[in-house]
């Protein structure tokens, strides 16, 4: 567990700076689930993230991989196509050193 937090805060970290440095991009908060859920439902993280996106909050969301975002794969669709619907873009740090 321990060697787990310490890989999330190290990617925290790197997610943190790379938006800072981005003068378009506005931080608006980090939203983890410690215990990976099976479900979204499942995942009080999660359920904040797309709250605060359904209020208007956020229209981006930046991850370390999309395999983070979701790991079942009808939740992680579901959940991509509300957020095609509130407009809210999904990049991943990956896809930025292209």
């Amino acid at each position: 567990m321990e060697c787990q937090l310490h890989i999330l805060s190290t990617q925290m970290d790197f997610e943190e700076e790379d938006i800072l440095e981005n003068l378009d991009w506005e931080y608006v908060d980090t939203y983890t689930d410690i215990k990976s859920g099976r479900t979204i439902s499942s995942r009080p993280g999660f359920q904040s993230l797309l709250t605060d996106c359904e209020a208007g909050k956020i229209d981006m969301i930046y991850t370390k991989s999309i395999s983070r975002f979701g790991r079942n794969c009808v939740d992680f669709l579901v959940a991509l196509r509300r957020l095609k619907e509130l407009k809210v873009d999904v990049s991943n740090s990956l896809q930025r050193c292209n």
